[in-house]
């Protein structure tokens, strides 16, 4: 087994002393940034992403649309990209053992990894389709220009109470005079 890391980040000199103090450089490479991500998903089984915070974790939708299943942290966007037991395995942050033991089923069960691989690619084909992300943002433009285009009209029952009021107004307005 080999533990591939595409990317960079503020870790890794941290991470790369480590591999060598634990004498593992023959099972670990770290090889930066990668322009061409898939070639590299190509090579894996799984796919883990042990983030204390994420946005939308980008890897993690490229991951599925190439079958692969993830193992992630359950935190901020992860959950909006990985369904737990169904496209992939979600473990506690900061849980080195829960991610150790999520990882190695994965690795061990060849056919819940192709499942959990086939449904994550089944499911991100289905929410983050371009043309389904473009829908969704033109329904959320037309649903807002419509909360605003009906804001700046009065409702009805406003308009019938402001005019039975007027006329009691402007005659005490002008008795007043």
């Amino acid at each position: 087994m080999r533990l591939v890391c595409v990317g960079t980040g503020s870790l890794h000199d941290e991470l790369l002393s480590l591999v060598r103090d634990l004498g593992i450089e023959d099972a670990v490479r770290f090889v930066g940034f990668q322009m061409d991500v898939a070639e590299w998903l190509n090579l894996a089984d799984v796919t883990v992403l042990p983030s204390f915070y994420e946005g939308l974790p980008l890897v993690a939708i490229e991951s599925q649309a190439a079958a692969k299943p993830v193992v992630a942290t359950a935190v901020d966007g992860s959950g909006e990209v990985v369904v737990d037991g169904e496209t992939g395995l979600m473990v506690p942050p900061g849980n080195p053992q829960a991610l150790s033991a999520a990882v190695c089923r994965l690795l061990r069960d060849a056919e819940l990894r192709k499942k959990l691989g086939r449904q994550g690619r089944e499911w991100v084909c289905k929410h983050f389709d371009e043309r389904e992300q473009i829908k969704q943002t033109q329904d959320l433009y037309l649903a807002a220009l419509e909360c605003a285009t009906q804001g700046m009209r009065k409702p009805a029952h406003l308009v019938q109470t402001e005019t039975k009021r007027s006329p009691a107004r402007s005659s005490d307005v002008e008795g007043r005079r």
